[in-house]
């Protein structure tokens, strides 16, 4: 901790604005960390908020001025090793680790772990610690494992925005979408801004066949989406057109969700959404272009994704299971 107050009433406004994972507030959340350390380069915490900021710029695609994706993965490395050595104490800093490490390794999750691991020898009462080892055993496709996990973690930190979504994403991709509703409703009852619950809310509702449900929840999406994610919500319009029956229209959501990409900056996230724009209007083959153009193939997260999301069911045919990792 630190004795300055101005340095702890930064680090405080970080933690609150990364958590809303959107770009203004993650670049806001940047600076504000930065601010504290300028203040007290001893503050441990306010090197690992740095960390995870820098890293969460990264994996979603948002910029921080001044700053290459390259420099913030040495900056999120760097911030995260300091905090380690300045309080090995404080399990936020074994979380960070874990969280940097997913960006260092993407296409494993051993230091992950190990480093979950660490942060629950510290503190095994920690929900987001307990959280974190549920998300990562969700990436690894362990459902199991990951809902035992979710459920300690619910029972010590049941507010937490993250969780919830997580949980409602983890019901979407079991087949159990009246069950992850409920999740996604607790999460957007704390927030209804939180862009990963709305996400999470709006292909629950296709899931459910329930389009005025889906109608409400995409329309807010919209209108919440920032920065590379804008793509998302356009490619749910596209598929719950494609189920409708209105094909002309999924064609013409696909192509303007296309035009908002820069195929040399392609995010995750755009790929797999991408792919479930035009696999909804019948462009199989440019859907599996865009599944294709993401690099690195084996990342967990990516493989998560294509593995379990209803709209991409279509990889499990012979012609196009290459793209999946086993």
């Amino acid at each position: 901790m630190t004795s300055d107050t101005l340095a702890l009433t930064l680090y405080h406004r970080g933690r609150s604005n990364v958590a809303t994972r959107n770009t203004s507030n993650v670049t806001e959340a940047f600076f504000q960390f930065s601010r504290a350390i300028e203040r007290d380069s001893s503050f441990a915490l306010a090197w690992s908020g740095l960390a995870r900021t820098a890293q969460m710029a990264v994996q979603r695609g948002f910029a921080i001025p001044g700053r290459s994706p390259d420099s913030l993965i040495a900056l999120a490395l760097m911030a995260s090793q300091r905090a380690v050595s300045l309080d090995s104490s404080a399990t936020d800093v074994w979380l960070v680790r874990a969280r940097v490490m997913e960006s260092v390794e993407p296409t494993s999750r051993t230091a992950v772990l190990n480093d979950l691991r660490r942060a629950l020898a510290v503190d095994s009462t920690n929900g987001e610690a307990w959280y974190a080892l549920g998300r990562a055993r969700e990436e690894l496709r362990d459902s199991a494992g990951a809902r035992a996990a979710y459920d300690k973690a619910v029972k010590l930190d049941p507010a937490r925005l993250e969780l919830l979504a997580w949980l409602s994403l983890h019901f979407l991709w079991s087949g159990r979408p009246a069950e992850g509703m409920r999740w996604a409703d607790s999460a957007l009852a704390i927030d209804p801004t939180y862009e990963l619950a709305r996400n999470a809310a709006v292909q629950l509702a296709i899931e459910l066949r329930d389009w005025s449900l889906a109608e409400r929840h995409l329309l807010a999406f919209h209108r919440v989406a920032q920065g590379p994610d804008r793509v998302v919500p356009i490619a749910h319009a596209a598929r719950m057109a494609a189920m409708k029956g209105d094909s002309e229209t999924a064609s013409r959501l696909a192509a303007g969700a296309e035009r908002l990409v820069d195929s040399t900056t392609l995010t995750l996230h755009q790929s797999v959404f991408l792919a479930e724009a035009f696999s909804a209007a019948r462009d199989t083959a440019r859907a599996y272009r865009w599944i294709a153009a993401f690099s690195p193939r084996d990342d967990v997260h990516f493989q998560l994704h294509l593995h379990r999301e209803p709209s991409l069911a279509w990889l499990r045919d012979p012609r196009y299971r290459g793209l999946l990792s086993p």
